[in-house]
């Protein structure tokens, strides 16, 4: 999970920027998708990280 933090910033705004060229689609809508599954695969990690945790406790 740690991994992944530094790179979905500049990865997905650059690709942001190309599809938003090539297809004509505003930046803006884009951006607001992406950020959208930005913040579910981020909840998904964060989830998925409880749970292994929460397991590795129990006796």
């Amino acid at each position: 999970m740690l991994a992944s933090r530094p790179l979905v910033p500049p990865v997905m705004g650059a690709a942001a920027f190309v599809i938003a060229e090539t297809t004509g689609i505003p930046y803006s809508e884009i951006i607001i998708g992406a950020a959208l599954i930005a913040v579910l695969y981020f909840a998904g990690n964060l989830r998925n990280l409880h749970v292994h945790l929460e397991g590795a406790h129990s006796w």
